[in-house]
């Protein structure tokens, strides 16, 4: 009988030498990017876990996905994304969809872990199905490019309110209805039980937005919220016809 095959994301340093601050650093850098991205992916904070498997012989560990909460994405689809995200960074400078700014900044944090005397960085591998993609140098320069130039003004966003969560800091999700994309949406706490109401349906957010240099929102701080109708609650052609009909 064939063994089953699980997802999986292979982490792993280069070079034979890694001191325990690295191995330590590196590893919890990493667990950081694996749960901010899967949860973004999933909508749902802690709905996995990562089970951590250490590849003998080496300092190379496979981390697979174990569901812990119902929802829509498969394991193997989460791994997907993760993996062309990372590879992505690797060639240019964009944000993979799922990375939100902590994401980044976890993969900063794992790729400057290795950074020598002399600045440069000895590449770090990830990678999913038996292929694995070298984090360098290039990876780096790509990031600290996304957050050049960031500015911050007043506006709004709408799209759908998804996955509310309380730590670090009181915030929900609300996807893009042009690329949707999520976008974190940072609110007080005593504004919590209008956010409940209000997820899972598309809502009109304003407040101080934090985009990045090319004019992407990053994320934005709340201050005023407002539900768009249902479409129950919209009225019909008829209904808009009998309007304009007594207006004649």
């Amino acid at each position: 009988m064939a063994r089953k095959k699980f997802p999986s994301l292979t982490f792993e340093f280069s070079g034979s030498r890694v001191t325990a601050e690295e191995f330590v650093k590196g590893i919890n850098a990493f667990f950081s990017l694996l749960n901010e991205v899967s949860a973004n992916i999933t909508g749902t904070p802690k709905g996995l876990r990562w089970i951590v498997r250490v590849e003998p012989g080496s300092v190379r560990m496979k981390f697979i996905p174990e569901r812990l909460k119902p929802f829509p994405e498969t394991p193997e689809e989460i791994v997907t994304k993760i993996d062309e995200g990372v590879r992505m960074i690797e060639t240019r400078s964009e944000r993979p969809t799922y990375f939100s700014d902590k994401a980044l900044k976890r993969l900063r944090t794992l790729i400057q872990i290795r950074k020598g005397e002399s600045g440069k960085v000895q590449p770090i591998k990830v990678g999913s199905n038996g292929k694995r993609s070298r984090l360098t140098q290039k990876s780096l320069a790509n990031i600290n490019r996304l957050f050049e130039g960031e500015y911050k003004d007043w506006g709004s966003i709408e799209g759908k309110l998804e996955m509310i969560a309380e730590r670090p800091s009181y915030r929900f999700a609300v996807y893009d209805d042009l690329t949707d994309k999520p976008i974190n949406c940072h609110f007080p706490k005593d504004i919590l039980p209008e956010i409940l109401k209000a997820f899972g349906k598309r809502v009109y957010v304003s407040g101080i937005i934090h985009y990045q240099g090319d004019g992407e929102p990053l994320s934005i701080d709340v201050e005023e919220i407002e539900l768009f109708p249902s479409p129950q609650e919209l009225p019909s052609a008829s209904d808009v016809e009998g309007i304009l009909r007594n207006n004649d």
